[in-house]
């Protein structure tokens, strides 16, 4: 579940497969292990990034403007078009 409340509480059976790798904890992609040293060093902060998740690559800026300037594009053109459809419908 994305997320709990008073009417939608956690259940103990959401904790089934930490419970059975709690036993043999083995590091995997979703478990990792970090330093005392790491820890320290971030002044205990622990919101530390998964290491074995692949990091986003957005491109550079000038390929992220001209995405953006092109998805801008589309949209004018659809508005135009919903704009003529809507002045077409009006005049009939």
């Amino acid at each position: 579940m994305k997320s709990y409340n008073k009417t939608r509480p956690i259940h103990i059976k959401e904790f089934d497969a930490e419970k059975a790798w709690w036993g043999q904890r083995e590091e995997n992609k979703h478990s990792w292990r970090v330093p005392l040293q790491d820890i320290i060093d971030r002044n205990y902060n622990l919101d530390i990034k998964n290491p074995h998740e692949e990091a986003d690559d957005l491109g550079t800026p000038e390929e992220l403007l001209a995405e953006y300037q092109q998805a801008e594009q589309d949209i004018r053109q659809l508005q135009d078009k919903i704009v003529a459809v809507l002045q077409n419908a009006l005049q009939a």
